[in-house]
Parts: C-alpha cells; structure tokens; sequence
C-alpha cells in the first residue's frame, strides 16, 4: 500500500488528527521558525554589528 492510502486511512479512523494536522501547519511552523530566526547565531551577530555602528555613528556626531 502507498503512503498516501495510509495517511488517508488514519485520518478516517481518527479524524481528531486532521484538526492537529491543521494546527501543527497553521501555528507550530511559523512559530518554529519565527523563532529559529529571531534565535539564530547570524541574526544575533548581526544585531550586535548595527548596535556597534549606531554607538560609532552617535558618538562621532556628539563630538562634531
């Protein structure tokens, strides 16, 4: 038997499974990675990069 008749079977026999199937798409995988983005080493060190250049840029306009 193919997956897909497998897959159509359990959502048959179980229906509470498409509504987890719906949420699982819906909320958990924008979720996971709006957070793997905001948590990420490269979004990190990027921040840190534009914090350190408006410090330089606000400090060289206070001296001007």
């Amino acid at each position: 038997m193919g997956s897909v008749y497998i897959i159509l079977q359990m959502f048959f026999y179980y229906p509470s499974f498409i509504l987890l199937f719906y949420i699982y798409i819906v909320f958990i995988i924008p979720l996971r990675s709006r957070l793997s983005i905001r948590f990420s080493i490269k979004s990190f060190l990027e921040n840190n990069y534009l914090r350190l250049i408006n410090f330089l840029m606000n400090r060289n306009n206070e001296k001007g």
